[in-house]
């Protein structure tokens, strides 16, 4: 989406009539990072990058802000934009995306607007408790070792976890974005930080799988991402 009023209008008309709007997927907002993230050598688009772009040109048309995504699927792997597109069909209150080109789905997903999803005073947890029960701490230079050993060249705008906490099946991590990183905008940022998050969820399989070292980890599907505002 260009900021076009007239575009805007036209791309709601057709998404209300629930017909499928084909918009360009476009790197730009990635470029200040994406070198940074390479898996077997070769500059690949993060998952979470996606996920962001999608849902900066969701919320620039839609009226509401998006609540949640769920249902992700990342089916193959993005190295360049050209060719690419990001389709949107209106499916009763969500949105159904999906990136693609002429012969190939490279990830899928639903958009959930209006639901009001946010954290009650239940959610909020005492970490230093949390991590005492944890049976295991990896260091920053630990963690980026076991993504290296497994093909995933991660440069400084991806190694954010300063140390992580581990147990069978759930994990704790502290992040910190580096100074130069404050400069990239928003959206960017953003990415940053869900990408962190699946690291985390991978070092609880790395954890979990331990005669795997040199077997390459990915996420392929996320069931539910919220965002609150």
């Amino acid at each position: 989406y260009n900021g076009d009023k007239k575009y805007k209008e036209l791309i709601t008309i057709n998404l209300e009539a629930g017909n499928k709007v084909r918009n360009p997927f476009s790197l730009h907002s990635m470029e200040s990072y994406l070198e940074d993230h390479k898996i077997n050598g070769n500059v690949v688009v993060p998952g979470a990058s996606t996920i962001m772009e999608i849902k900066n040109n969701m919320e620039a048309i839609l009226p509401s802000s998006i609540d949640y995504m769920e249902n992700i699927m990342f089916d193959a792997m993005i190295q360049d934009e050209h060719g690419i597109f990001f389709d949107v069909v209106k499916e009763n209150h969500s949105y159904h995306y999906e990136i693609v080109s002429n012969d190939k789905r490279f990830s899928a997903g639903e958009i959930v607007v209006n639901e009001s999803v946010g954290f009650s005073q239940e959610s909020y947890k005492d970490c230093n408790q949390i991590k005492r029960n944890y049976e295991k701490r990896l260091s920053n230079g630990e963690i980026y070792e076991q993504f290296q050993k497994r093909g995933i060249q991660y440069g400084r705008s991806f190694k954010n976890i300063t140390e992580c906490y581990l147990d069978y099946d759930k994990a704790l991590s502290y992040l910190c974005l580096p100074e130069e990183q404050k400069s990239i905008e928003r959206s960017g940022n953003s990415a940053l930080i869900i990408d962190s998050a699946l690291q985390t969820a991978s070092l609880i399989h790395m954890n979990n799988n331990k005669n795997s070292v040199h077997s390459l980890i990915v996420p392929l599907s996320i069931k539910k991402l919220s965002f609150i505002q």
